[in-house]
């Protein structure tokens, strides 16, 4: 936190000096010359100058704390341990969806190679005079369902790219431009509300939207195994093609689905069949990791900022009659 607002630090504590100041002046003369509601002005303001410093301090300390718990119950498998380095909380997640993205794109290229091998295999005939066969045509179904699996995971690689701009955004030193200029303008009475409502902005965005990602783990684990299983399918040397000075040897080709199918420790269906159910497992958790989770997110930012900004534009007055 204290690195987003870096370089207006000075101009946020100044304006906290400078109302105190400007309300110990009020104090004074209105006990001076005995005007109660410019003596109440004063005491109001320094009230808003000790909120103001108490939300500095805070801010830090929670930026701080957040980060320390996001790393301390995030598995480092999901999000690397170099992510926590000189990182606010934004930094930190914006790490752990730009590796969850580098898994995905891995993924995605190991599964166009293997629709690829399927599209071949299920295509290929055995000819026996006035009749031939397709003995794997069937895989057509596994080439859809693979199809759409890659297609969702193809789209969630767009949501967590407009995910990673907007931290990115969250990140760059606007957000603390806009906290430290909500400081300024809370601690003039013209422009408090407005004032709040941009330090509400700025903390629930710097803070707890990146709390609430961190709520849910990014599924670099199962991408990552989904990976693996994908790799030992491609590089398994039994089930890749038929080399084509081999395609019109009947016996090759049959010889080779045979080995496929029915040697020792093969079974390019069964293999199949456990790589679609990762796949689908995949997909179905990046999509909620990358789509249904920043929604989430931001609904709950949406009502912070709104509660947020309520509460920072109280007067001494209000806080009073409450209590």
């Amino acid at each position: 936190m204290a690195d987003l607002i870096s370089g207006w630090e000075a101009i946020a504590t100044t304006a906290i000096i400078i109302s105190v100041i400007i309300a110990g002046i009020a104090i004074g003369l209105g006990h001076a010359f005995s005007i109660k509601r410019l003596e109440r002005f004063g005491l109001d303001e320094i009230f808003q100058s000790v909120v103001n410093a108490a939300i500095l301090g805070a801010a830090i300390a929670l930026s701080a704390t957040i980060l320390q718990i996001g790393a301390e119950f995030t598995p480092a498998s999901a999000i690397p341990d170099n992510c926590t380095i000189n990182a606010t909380p934004p930094d930190y997640i914006l790490c752990g969806i730009n590796h969850t993205s580098y898994s995905t794109a891995n993924l995605s290229s190991d599964l166009i190679r293997v629709q690829n091998n399927i599209a071949y295999y299920q295509t290929l005939d055995l000819h026996f005079g006035n009749f031939s066969i397709q003995p794997l045509a069937n895989l057509n179904s596994v080439s859809n369902q693979l199809s759409s699996s890659s297609s969702t995971i193809h789209f969630s690689m767009f949501a967590l790219s407009l995910n990673s701009q907007l931290l990115s955004f969250i990140s760059s030193n606007w957000f603390g431009v806009i906290f430290a200029t909500g400081l300024v303008l809370r601690s003039i009475f013209l422009t408090r509300k407005f004032g709040a409502f941009l330090i509400a902005a700025a903390l629930s965005f710097i803070i707890f939207y990146p709390l609430m990602l961190m709520m849910f783990q990014p599924p670099t684990v199962q991408l990552e195994t989904t990976k693996n299983i994908t790799s030992a399918f491609l590089y398994n040397s039994t089930y890749q093609t038929v080399p084509i000075i081999d395609l019109n040897d009947n016996a090759a080709v049959a010889n080779k689905i045979y080995n496929m199918s029915f040697s020792q420790d093969q079974d390019y269906v069964g293999d199949l069949t456990v790589l679609s159910q990762s796949v689908t497992d995949s997909s179905a958790a990046l999509f909620f990791y990358s789509i249904f989770v920043p929604i989430i997110a931001l609904l709950v930012t949406g009502a912070l900022i709104k509660a947020l900004s309520l509460s920072f534009a109280g007067e001494l007055s209000s806080w009073v009659s409450q209590v």
